[in-house]
């Protein structure tokens, strides 16, 4: 299997004081690469600046339950810009609402290749932050697998649940 080199990454909703949210698609193929067929898929919302944006925690808030838990895990507790994190990684924050990879195909490092992709496109000089559960699954065992999933690609665990890593990895990072 080939992957692509066609940016799949558009907008869907457009930039609103700072806040987008965008749909990436990673495709590949066997041996024709006129015929791409969908490997797995993306939900990002990027908030351009959101340490230093007024109206960051109340969009956030807006959006659902989840974005809001985000929104506080990266601010600090008086609910300023949590400065140790936005110093090591940069202003922008790019959190993976949801990432989803056909079944044939999980298990083979799909998933960190779509989000680094995205990320690098998006914004190369920010955080990711995304909340590792399961859809419908809260069991504790399929979250720990999921935590471990991210973990794997670089992802540290930050406060309320939430895991953060730097918007590009550093050379040699996997």
């Amino acid at each position: 299997m080939k992957l692509s080199s066609t940016r799949l990454i558009h907008p869907e909703l457009p930039n609103n004081g700072g806040y987008s949210t965008w749909f990436a698609e990673l495709r590949g193929y066997d041996h024709d690469p006129e015929n791409l067929i969908a490997l797995g898929s993306a939900s990002i919302v990027l908030f351009r600046d959101a340490r230093w944006n007024p109206g960051f925690y109340d969009r956030m808030d807006e959006v659902d339950a989840d974005m809001e838990l985000i929104a506080a895990a990266v601010r600090d507790p008086s609910g300023a810009a949590a400065d140790e994190l936005f110093d090591e990684f940069g202003g922008d924050l790019i959190v993976i609402d949801r990432v989803s990879i056909e079944p044939e195909y999980r298990g083979k490092g799909l998933s960190h290749l779509l989000v680094d992709a995205a990320a690098e496109a998006l914004s190369p000089d920010g955080v990711i932050a995304l909340l590792p559960m399961p859809p419908g699954d809260e069991r504790p065992e399929n979250v720990a697998k999921l935590q471990r999933h991210w973990t794997d690609a670089g992802f540290i665990e930050h406060r309320l649940g939430v895991f953060v890593r730097a918007a590009v990895r550093a050379e040699g990072k996997s």
